[in-house]
Protein backbone atom coordinates (compact mmCIF):
# COMPACT_ATOMS: atom_id res chain seq x y z
CA UNK A 1 0.00 0.00 0.00
CA UNK A 2 1.37 3.36 -1.29
CA UNK A 3 0.30 6.29 0.60
CA UNK A 4 0.82 10.11 -1.24
CA UNK A 5 0.22 13.38 0.88
CA UNK A 6 -2.00 11.60 3.65
CA UNK A 7 -2.75 12.75 7.20
CA UNK A 8 -3.41 10.37 9.94
CA UNK A 9 -4.49 12.64 12.68
CA UNK A 10 -6.01 12.29 16.29
CA UNK A 11 -5.11 8.73 17.05
CA UNK A 12 -5.53 7.70 20.70
CA UNK A 13 -4.68 4.20 21.82
CA UNK A 14 -4.72 3.29 25.27
CA UNK A 15 -3.65 0.33 27.76
CA UNK A 16 -2.01 -1.20 24.35
CA UNK A 17 0.24 -4.36 25.25
CA UNK A 18 2.40 -3.70 22.08
CA UNK A 19 2.79 -1.56 19.48
CA UNK A 20 0.30 1.61 19.19
CA UNK A 21 0.18 3.01 15.71
CA UNK A 22 2.42 1.32 13.34
CA UNK A 23 3.15 2.63 9.47
CA UNK A 24 4.53 0.54 6.98
CA UNK A 25 3.92 2.28 4.09
CA UNK A 26 5.72 3.92 1.28
CA UNK A 27 4.87 7.43 2.68
CA UNK A 28 5.47 11.02 0.40
CA UNK A 29 4.61 14.23 2.16
CA UNK A 30 2.75 12.44 5.10
CA UNK A 31 2.20 14.25 8.14
CA UNK A 32 0.90 12.36 11.56
CA UNK A 33 -0.34 14.60 13.83
CA UNK A 34 -1.82 14.64 17.46
CA UNK A 35 -1.18 11.06 18.63
CA UNK A 36 -1.83 10.00 22.27
CA UNK A 37 -0.10 6.51 23.08
CA UNK A 38 -0.35 5.60 26.42
CA UNK A 39 0.93 2.95 28.93
CA UNK A 40 2.46 1.60 25.97
CA UNK A 41 4.96 -1.72 26.16
CA UNK A 42 6.62 -1.75 23.07
CA UNK A 43 6.67 0.33 19.81
CA UNK A 44 4.19 3.56 19.64
CA UNK A 45 4.90 5.09 16.14
CA UNK A 46 6.84 3.66 13.77
CA UNK A 47 7.78 4.65 10.13
CA UNK A 48 9.31 2.63 7.46
CA UNK A 49 10.11 4.31 3.82
CA UNK A 50 9.08 7.70 4.39
CA UNK A 51 9.69 10.78 2.99
CA UNK A 52 9.19 14.51 4.09
CA UNK A 53 7.52 13.05 7.12
CA UNK A 54 6.23 15.69 10.11
CA UNK A 55 5.61 13.96 13.13
CA UNK A 56 4.72 16.23 16.58
CA UNK A 57 2.39 16.93 19.28
CA UNK A 58 2.89 13.08 20.67
CA UNK A 59 2.50 12.04 23.38
CA UNK A 60 4.34 8.82 24.66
Amino acid sequence: MTTVDSEISENTVTNCGGTGIQVLITATNCQITDNYVDEVTGLGIHLGNASSVEIMHNEL
